[in-house]
């Protein structure tokens, strides 16, 4: 029996800082000081036993580093809520979900204050849903997903991404294919058909591109950076995607279901003359 191929947009996967978030500034270090202010008065109305300020402060920040340096060596993502977990439990503090939450987010709203959004991405995104492009992100982030959620409802970004992959909750970071595979298959989409649309070549374009995706660079200042890893396509807003889509060729995109783990294409990147 003969079945016609149907041709349907292509999904479109998204990082989310300096993609989607354009970062203000590269030195979050006031920010996370802001932040355990926030945490400090937050435990003081709760009424809990609290060491002067400055002790807390050197607890929570050498607890941060020493999380996030154990985490690079063992090339895993930092947990950030087992961190939490920890520094309440010695500092006597209540450990339950509710708490620490409540704490991760007082840490974290200061830093949302680093991420602003180029003006036109939402028309950008309405019209991607319009057009039928299922859209997902894929980010490297040690911030708990609800916390990031929460961000995203607040910058009116969250509708748009039924499917949200965040490195904390898989436990390892781009580009291992392991951060982009739930996305594909959350999709039902096979990895050549789909666009990934990232700001870092080493671990954007290089993740994706290993898999078989077609890779955009976003480029917000001068040329694309030196790197072996070379993008399909440059564009330095996200403005451009539509004019983008519309110059890719479409292809018959079939209605089976995704390729088997095994089958997935990769891409073997080889030293190339800089850009």
């Amino acid at each position: 029996m003969y079945f016609p191929q149907v041709l349907r947009p292509r999904p479109i996967l998204f990082d989310l800082g300096d993609t989607l978030l354009n970062h203000i500034t590269t030195n979050p270090l006031p920010y996370l000081k802001e932040g355990i202010r926030l945490a400090y008065d937050f435990i003081s109305e709760q009424s809990h036993a609290l060491p002067p300020y400055k002790k807390f402060h050197a607890v929570v920040l050498r607890s941060y580093v020493w999380a996030f340096l154990t985490a690079k060596l063992r090339r895993r993502e930092l947990d950030l809520h087992t961190s939490l977990v920890r520094i309440s439990e010695s500092l006597s503090l209540p450990s339950d979900d509710d708490f620490v939450m409540a704490l991760g987010e007082r840490l974290y709203r200061p830093m949302k204050k680093l991420g602003a959004i180029e003006e036109g991405v939402h028309a950008v995104l309405d019209r991607l849903v319009a057009q039928g492009h299922p859209l997902g992100i894929v980010s490297n982030t040690n911030v708990p997903a609800p916390m990031l959620d929460q961000h995203l409802e607040e910058v009116d970004l969250l509708k748009y991404f039924p499917v949200r992959i965040y490195s904390c909750d898989v436990g390892v970071r781009k580009p291992r294919p392991a951060m982009f595979l739930p996305a594909l298959r959350a999709l039902n989409c096979k990895p050549q058909h789909t666009l990934f649309v990232g700001d870092k070549p080493s671990l954007d374009i290089r993740g994706a591109g290993r898999l078989g995706m077609i890779t955009v660079l976003k480029v917000r200042v001068g040329k694309p950076p030196r790197s072996r890893y070379r993008p399909d396509h440059v564009i330095k807003h996200l403005t451009e995607l539509p004019g983008l889509l519309d110059r890719i060729s479409w292809q018959c995109l079939e209605t089976p279901p995704l390729l088997p783990q095994s089958e997935f294409p990769a891409r073997r990147f080889l030293p190339r003359p800089a850009l």
